[in-house]
């Protein structure tokens, strides 16, 4: 009896390396004009990829790998032999994470320039495929492997995949919420060039409305605290990602942590027993500042009917005696984003465009003005 292992990761990393790779090579190639089925401005390797389901592929890529591994046996003349059918898992933890990687890099690749790829990933496969793929991956999963794909997520939705974006999250496992304040002080120091800046603009909001999901669910501290710190420096980072990050609906989730943290902090402070858990004050502390700084960012782009409604009714303190008073702590936040609020805008990208169809109307310009950004 022996044992025949095959290592599914290691082709995978293979197959999806050279993938990566022509497409790279193709991308100033343009298809010709003879192939009627492919758009004339999206490389050929590109069309070819999503043609033959190559993003469902990549889908069955992860889904494999949270596949347990199992033995069965197979006949040969010399008698039985154990197959092992080896899960990437079971094969290293390295070359599981470097298959998740490659996964990842070939999609931000696909999609990049290429509308026709973006269009059908959206429609035809949809992020929920990629996030319900990963979520049965994370199962029972390492915190290291967590943090790998949370990463990995951060860096789709901006399409980069180098540091500090690459190994953010991975942070969260080596300290408490000082070594992700460390974290998100690289990410601003990009700030000292123009060009590095420009880095930080979300390309695949979806992907970042997965990551948020994914590390809501979790409900871990430091986890949740460094994606509140990213979130709030990519919201400065520019207009565009100020209107991407509002469109997310993600305002009911922060002031809704907000609660919860204020609350389990004033029980803290409360408990005059708990002289040992400064530590905890602390990073509680640091979480509800972190919260309520990205709330205030947040409104300052507005809310819609459901989120304002829930703000307002939370100002309002009901005692036990059936009087009412303000919270003054929202009261504040609710100012705040009512003095600093964005007009109405509209955020277009790529080749949006907007027609005034009624054109007796807009005689003249609007008596408030009209401002025009462009972002190159």
């Amino acid at each position: 009896m022996f044992v025949m292992s095959r290592s599914v990761s290691y082709d995978s990393i293979q197959v999806l390396s050279e993938i990566h790779r022509i497409m790279q090579q193709d991308v100033a190639s343009l298809c010709s004009s003879t192939t009627p089925h492919v758009n004339l401005e999206e490389p050929r390797t590109k069309a070819v990829f999503r043609e033959m389901d190559g993003f469902l592929c990549l889908m069955n890529v992860l889904s494999a790998l949270s596949t347990p591994r199992k033995t069965v046996p197979y006949a040969l003349d010399q008698g039985q032999v154990d197959i092992e059918l080896e899960n990437p898992q079971m094969n290293g933890t390295d070359h599981m994470q470097e298959c998740i990687r490659l996964v990842f890099v070939v999609i931000s690749e696909a999609l990049e320039g290429c509308t026709a790829n973006e269009v059908y990933f959206r429609t035809k496969v949809g992020w929920e495929s990629l996030s319900d793929a990963l979520d049965t991956l994370l199962v029972g999963s390492s915190r290291r492997l967590r943090s790998c794909v949370l990463s990995h997520l951060l860096s789709l939705s901006l399409n980069d995949f180098q540091a500090p974006f690459s190994n953010y999250f991975i942070a969260t496992e080596m300290g408490g919420l000082d070594q992700m304040d460390e974290s998100t002080a690289e990410v601003k120091l990009l700030k000292e060039n123009s060009e590095a800046w420009a880095r930080c603009k979300i390309d695949h909001p979806a992907a970042m409305r997965v990551l948020w999901n994914f590390v809501q669910s979790d409900g871990d501290r430091q986890t949740c605290y460094a994606l509140y710190k990213i979130v709030e420096v990519l919201f400065g980072a520019c207009h565009r990602n100020g209107a991407v990050l509002s469109s997310l609906g993600i305002v009911g989730d922060v002031f809704e942590r907000f609660l919860g943290v204020r609350a389990t902090l004033k029980s803290t402070n409360d408990d005059q027993e708990g002289k040992g858990n400064e530590v905890e004050k602390k990073d509680l502390e640091k979480e509800k500042q972190a919260l309520q700084r990205l709330l205030r960012k947040l409104l300052e782009m507005g809310a819609n009917t459901t989120e304002a409604r829930r703000l307002f009714q939370a100002t309002v303190i009901r005692q036990e005696s059936c009087e009412e008073t303000l919270d003054p702590e929202i009261l504040e936040i609710l100012r705040f984003g009512m003095k600093s609020r964005w007009v109405e805008h509209f955020s277009l990208e790529g080749r949006a465009s907007i027609v005034v169809s009624d054109e007796h109307k807009w005689k003249h310009l609007p008596k408030e003005g009209l401002s025009f950004f462009v972002r190159s």
